[in-house]
């Protein structure tokens, strides 16, 4: 999404770059909704990232795979993040 709100940002500044050159207001009008588009492509690139985050979150918290902390071997050893020293 964020490839596509930068192609919409160079389309509208060559929409803008045109409506200056040329004065015709259709151009000028084109650069303005593309410059929406970006900012609503962008604002919900914002809410999934930050929807993302907050079910990783959860999911490490709880990771519910029913090992009960142990290994993925089945063993008695629960998983330790870091070796021992």
């Amino acid at each position: 999404m964020l490839i596509a709100a930068l192609a919409l940002t160079v389309a509208g500044f060559a929409a803008l770059v045109i409506a200056v050159a040329t004065g015709q207001i259709a151009f000028a009008w084109i650069c303005i909704i593309a410059g929406v588009l970006g900012v609503v492509l962008l604002f919900v690139d914002w809410v999934r990232t930050i929807l993302k985050r907050r079910s990783l979150d959860i999911d490490t918290r709880h990771p519910g795979n029913g090992d009960g902390g142990h290994g993925p071997d089945g063993g008695g050893a629960p998983v330790r993040p870091w070796p021992d020293r």
